[in-house]
């Protein structure tokens, strides 16, 4: 599996202030459903799951992938190349005051397959303890994708100061219906853990097709 990173400037010594916190353009050889318009200042809602939801979504998602496969004719995709792209997005317009977005990328290698739901995302601190990032309430969509081709989800964090902040040392990154893990350095600086959270400003967006 081909691994990249592509590094931006750091935000070390950026303040940030702890606040409850308030998606696809098809390309050639993608295709995906067309998702509900949402107003340019809409912002997705999260809400942290039990441990009984957690395991009820894993099991809708298999069952997703399942039938996505016999909807569009294609096997699901069960091999993806990862990328992770940080991405501030426009200085005028940040997701929310500190959150910044790091774009995950999962192009594929093989044949034509189909591909749906959330990447999962850990984090894994230099204090020896870990979170796993909470999903959006955004529609999943069917993937296809041609050889070559890629999906992208984002992952929005939320940044925190140097000194009080949570220091990342690596995440883990899984692509939708695989058990494919891999670890990476985390290069962006400290966050703002709130795993405890019930609206958590870090959160993870399903696959969308795009480049």
């Amino acid at each position: 599996m081909n691994v990249t990173w592509v590094q931006r400037a750091g935000i070390a010594g950026m303040a940030v202030a702890a606040a409850a916190v308030m998606a696809g353009c098809s390309s050639t050889g993608t295709s995906a459903a067309p998702a509900p318009a949402a107003p340019a200042n809409a912002t997705p809602s999260v809400v942290a799951l039990s441990g009984a939801d957690s395991a009820a979504d894993a099991a809708n998602d298999e069952n997703d992938i399942k039938s996505a496969a016999k909807r569009v004719g294609v096997p699901e995709c069960k091999h993806l190349d990862t990328e992770i792209v940080p991405d501030t997005g426009s200085p005028a317009d940040p997701p929310a005051d500190g959150q910044f977005r790091v774009k995950l990328a999962f192009t594929n290698p093989g044949q034509k397959c189909v591909v749906r739901g959330f990447p999962g995302f850990r984090f894994d601190g230099e204090d020896g303890t870990s979170w796993d990032v909470v999903r959006t309430n955004e529609p999943k969509l069917d993937v296809v994708l041609e050889p070559g081709d890629r999906t992208t989800a984002n992952l929005t964090y939320l940044a925190s100061d140097e000194g009080t902040g949570w220091h990342v040392k690596s995440i883990a990154v899984t692509p939708p219906h695989t058990y494919d893990t891999r670890t990476f350095p985390w290069k962006e600086g400290a966050i703002l853990k709130q795993d405890g959270a019930t609206h958590p400003g870090t959160y993870i967006s399903p696959v969308r097709a795009g480049r």
